[in-house]
């Protein structure tokens, strides 16, 4: 199992959830704004996702890769883990693309531009 510092899965998860945080008070030029940060949001979430799988994962290892563990509730029991394999690898980096294709392919959406591109970033936190 190869472990790193920085918790970079961690980070690939919750990057575009706490991106969502300010979209509520970004100006709305017909949608504008929004649609270019979160396609900002959704390129610098997937070239997080290349440097991180491409710096970081080594495809001759077997087993869990940037294994990261963290005590989240003790009390309970309750615990924040996450690793890399070969399967998911290829799959976070494809559901990167993906996502980041979709903010593209929604360009002309004109109503609710706020909510549906919050959505769009909350749901792209959920899948990876």
């Amino acid at each position: 199992m190869i472990s790193e510092q920085f918790p970079w899965l961690t980070t690939l998860v919750i990057l575009p959830a706490l991106a969502v945080l300010p979209m509520p008070v970004l100006p709305d030029r017909n949608g504008q704004t929004l649609r270019w940060y979160a396609l900002g949001i959704g390129f610098i979430e997937f070239a997080l996702m290349l440097y991180t799988f491409g710096r970081f994962y080594h495809p001759q290892a077997t087993g869990l890769q940037l294994v990261e563990s963290y005590s989240w509730l003790p009390q309970i029991g309750m615990n924040w883990s996450l690793a890399a394999d070969g399967l998911s690898m290829p799959l976070v980096i494809l559901s990167g693309l993906v996502t980041t294709l979709a903010i593209l392919a929604s360009w002309n959406v004109t109503r609710k531009p706020r909510l549906y591109f919050s959505l769009l970033l909350l749901m792209y936190s959920a899948q990876v």
